[in-house]
């Protein structure tokens, strides 16, 4: 049987917020996933009032390179106002699993 590679889920939240896993539904998501064994990451991302693309696309790219596998495009990106625009914007540069 060949092993599957779950994606890791980074979760891209809107801006204003500085503490994501207390904000909107990002923390319960990450919650579920993680208690189904499915890798999250759930981060305050920097920049949050502007959500500056100069800083948030390299912030997500970190997050691939420091959390996923060896195939970084194994990730999810799961985005929320600005932050789905972010996870747009870095599949216009990046491969992403989903």
């Amino acid at each position: 049987r060949m092993k599957v590679n779950c994606p890791t889920v980074i979760i891209c939240p809107g801006n204003g917020c500085s503490s994501i896993r207390e904000s909107n539904w990002y923390g319960a998501m990450f919650r579920i996933l993680t208690d189904k064994k499915i890798p999250c990451i759930c981060e305050d991302f920097p920049d949050p009032l502007h959500a500056r693309r100069d800083r948030w696309i390299p912030f997500i790219r970190s997050l691939a390179e420091n959390h996923s596998s060896r195939d970084l495009s194994n990730v999810i990106l799961v985005g929320h106002s600005s932050g789905a625009q972010a996870a747009l914007r870095y599949s216009e540069t990046y491969s992403v699993h989903g």
